[in-house]
């Protein structure tokens, strides 16, 4: 999905630390939706891009569409992905399940060069990721949507927590 941020200025409009504007603001889900869902979706072109935005460089791309084969299969990786604006677009949905403190610290971790130290990337995540998070898991609770739910917090042993009513290809 970092294919498919909106630009800094979007992104930041409710304040760099907001959780709310992270939420709200980090992602162009309807150009996701436009350019990749639905043409390889139902009835699409099967003609898809794979993103909109150079996100260090904060800038728009505009790259040529790509034909996806007849038999592919897409797979999507983010964060919100469940929200209102995508949820009947999917076929399926597997949620991947990771505590607050494991995704702390592999995040913090991963970004701390990218934030200036470790207590920089964490107070990142606590007051804006992972506010945006619960915030998320409150306002949509994915686990109780997906059809598939995996413990995530041991990424060498994932734990397949449920499987529930598999949902058929639209």
């Amino acid at each position: 999905m970092d294919g498919f941020h909106h630009p800094r200025a979007h992104r930041h409009r409710q304040g760099r630390d907001s959780a709310v504007g992270y939420y709200q603001d980090a992602y162009d889900f309807p150009a996701f939706a436009r350019t990749v869902l639905t043409p390889l979706g139902p009835g699409g072109d099967r003609r898809y891009r794979s993103r909109i935005i150079d996100l260090a460089g904060d800038r728009p791309i505009d790259e040529p569409h790509v034909t996806a084969a007849a038999e592919a299969v897409l797979i999507v990786d983010g964060s919100f992905l469940q929200r209102g604006e995508l949820a009947h677009l999917w076929d399926e949905v597997v949620f991947a399940d990771t505590s607050f403190p494991v995704a702390r610290r592999r995040g913090t971790t991963r970004d701390a060069a990218l934030f200036g130290g470790l207590e920089q990337a964490e107070n990142a995540f606590d007051n804006r990721y992972h506010a945006a998070c619960r915030q998320y898991l409150d306002e949509v609770d994915p686990a109780t949507r997906a059809g598939i739910v995996i413990g995530n917090d041991d990424v060498d042993h994932p734990e397949l927590r449920r499987i529930g009513d598999l949902r058929r290809p639209r």
